[in-house]
């Protein structure tokens, strides 16, 4: 059988929306490919940018890890502080201070938000969707090669 060639951008956009319900103290911000509005890309990195939010607990942001952990492999979750850039761990099961974060930062300098992506996203699925109905991908007959009986 063959695939949807908007199969995987709808799980990205499925796991997207998820993100887009959770509780979080700051709203997620999208880079990487995603962000770039890339054809294809390979996983949703986010940060949620909480510098300016004193003594905000690491711990209040359970929602994003657990998230990470259910998708594990398709989110790559950020949290940025003042002064530090927090990552999950590799089980997804805490937050561990980030290593090598200049690249990381320097990305994300361009992050947009969440909910900018997702409709960027959505144009884009049902763009494919529409080109791949039109090249017959329902079995239709091309009307302009009818025969008659």
């Amino acid at each position: 059988m063959r695939r949807s060639p908007t199969a995987h951008l709808d799980r990205l956009l499925a796991i997207a929306g998820e993100l887009e319900q959770l509780q979080l103290p700051a709203p997620l911000l999208v880079f990487g490919s995603m962000g770039k509005g890339a054809a294809r890309p390979g996983d949703i990195d986010v940060v949620c940018d909480v510098q300016g939010l004193q003594d905000l607990p690491l711990g209040s942001l359970r929602p994003l890890l657990a998230a990470c952990r259910r998708h594990y492999g398709w989110v790559d979750a950020f949290i940025r502080t003042e002064g530090e850039l927090w990552v999950r761990s590799d089980e997804a099961t805490c937050w561990v201070r980030a290593k090598n974060t200049a690249g990381l930062v320097a990305s994300m300098a361009d992050a947009v938000p969440l909910a900018q992506v997702i409709e960027l996203y959505r144009a884009r699925v049902a763009e494919l969707s529409m080109a791949d109905c039109d090249s017959g991908c329902f079995g239709l007959p091309d009307p302009d090669e009818a025969v008659s009986p």
